[in-house]
């Protein structure tokens, strides 16, 4: 059987959440009827990085692109469509703006059709602004769009048709109930866990002041922000103005993640905006009790009160009253881990949400 070559681009600066999507597919494809590859643009000064490097020990064939700004616009468009047409490419899948911009136009020229899945747009400067408006007037012309969350999706339907447009949830690797890791939990602290990019749609700075204003008294309670990006030095300062720095620690990128939803007694996430961070998902998937604001998908996946606590975004102070009450009523919150742990086992399983992928390709190859 000849399998489908499928091309998958990408921008990776870190491994963020578009990159982890990619890295669940390239774990979960069907071996014997698809064949993934990955290309990536890249800085020339910072040619690897995470994401790079799991592609490579993963054994998935991987190519870079430089970049130069979008000064050579032009041969990046052409050396996509080298690769696509030298390959024998049936379908390219982009993830991000600048993928979307350049996929595009190299798919076109290369004759194949092109899917993009849309995880958000967080415009928090002038240039993203440009881009992502630019990417938002490019999707008109994708063969497929797949949108991670439901606000997403009602969008991208009021544009396009909908046979064009899919909504489907990212999704994760879920251990079975009994084959769930003990926790190593401290009996004597508490454990505060944030996982994500330190950017400014993922609000670590709102969880700081909530830490400052409803915790910082309490000497049992910690709080671990597991993650890089843009704002780490902005954030750590505001934590020694606002005087937790001693209670709480910038921990950076960590590839062993599952090991501290293990140590952690609290998942919070406290964006400004979200598609269905996967995140998310795995701290559902381990067990943890939940606090997060109500944006983008994120009340789709979480019912308040049910399966976890959802306060409003930009609050700072509900923010650490939803925290404090958690943490306060140990028999309440592991009821709705519990309800989490099975939403995630029902709803948001890797194999099948990698198999509604797969019946996308098969429209179009």
């Amino acid at each position: 059987m000849v399998r489908m070559k499928l091309l998958y681009l990408n921008a990776p600066t870190s491994l963020a959440g578009a990159e982890r999507v990619i890295l669940t597919y390239l774990q979960q494809y069907d071996r014997e009827q698809f064949l993934p590859l990955v290309t990536s643009y890249l800085n020339e000064l910072r040619p690897d990085n995470e994401f790079t490097r799991e592609v490579e020990r993963l054994g998935i064939s991987f190519s870079r692109i430089r970049l130069r700004g979008y000064r050579g616009l032009g041969r990046q468009i052409s050396e996509t469509a080298h690769i696509i047409s030298s390959e024998g490419i049936s379908v390219v899948h982009s993830h991000g703006y600048r993928s979307d911009i350049i996929g595009l136009l190299a798919a076109r020229r290369a004759g194949v059709p092109i899917v993009s899945t849309l995880h958000g747009w967080t415009p928090v400067n002038r240039s993203l602004r440009i881009y992502e408006a630019l990417d938002r007037l490019v999707l008109r012309w994708f063969d497929h769009i797949i949108c991670v969350s439901r606000p997403l999706y009602e969008q991208m339907r009021r544009r396009l048709p909908f046979n064009r447009v899919t909504f489907l949830p990212n999704a994760v690797s879920t251990p079975p109930a009994d084959g769930l890791a003990p926790r190593a939990r401290s009996t004597t602290r508490k454990t505060i866990l944030f996982v994500g990019r330190l950017s400014h749609e993922k609000g670590v700075d709102i969880l700081l002041r909530a830490f400052a204003h409803s915790l910082a008294g309490r000497d049992d309670t910690r709080l671990l922000i597991l993650g890089d990006g843009p704002d780490r030095g902005e954030n750590e300062q505001l934590a020694r103005d606002l005087g937790i720095a001693d209670r709480m620690e910038f921990l950076g990128f960590q590839r062993d993640v599952p090991a501290f939803y293990r140590c952690a007694d609290l998942f919070v996430l406290p964006s400004r905006s979200e598609g269905v961070p996967l995140s998310l998902l795995e701290a559902m998937a381990a067990g943890l009790p939940l606090v997060a604001t109500r944006v983008g998908g994120v009340p789709d996946v979480i019912l308040d009160g049910i399966s976890g606590c959802l306060v409003p975004p930009e609050d700072p102070r509900a923010l650490g009253a939803a925290l404090v009450n958690t943490l306060d009523n140990p028999e309440a919150a592991a009821a709705m881990a519990e309800s989490a742990r099975e939403v995630v086992a029902t709803h948001y399983r890797a194999e099948p949400w990698a198999r509604n992928i797969e019946k996308i390709y098969r429209t179009m190859g």
